[in-house]
């Protein structure tokens, strides 16, 4: 095998270059998107908001929240972080608020 054709797409056809290109940028997508995941859980955790079993969905930046919290402050102080992290482009909220 020469040393060309050990390098990921150099020299291949350009369909499959292309192929190639779109599942770089879709992995590319994914790592970010784990990232913004990743920056959520922590910034509520170190933030020590009184929350249990939110869910967090994140895809192409647009954040989906689910879960039921204890108050509409703790709702609005969890939008709140989630809307700092960088890499957020939007919010779905599908937060409920628990019943007292």
């Amino acid at each position: 095998m020469s040393a060309s054709a050990q390098v990921l797409g150099y020299g291949l056809p350009p369909a499959l270059r292309a192929l190639v290109d779109r599942h770089q940028a879709a992995r590319a997508k994914t790592t970010a998107d784990q990232s913004v995941a990743r920056r959520i859980r922590d910034g509520v955790r170190s933030g020590g908001l009184p929350v249990k079993g939110l869910t967090v969905y994140v895809h192409d930046g647009a954040v989906s929240l689910y879960g039921t919290l204890p108050s509409s402050a703790v709702r609005e102080d969890v939008l709140g972080l989630v809307s700092r992290v960088p890499g957020v482009r939007r919010i779905v909220d599908h937060l409920r608020i628990a019943d007292a």
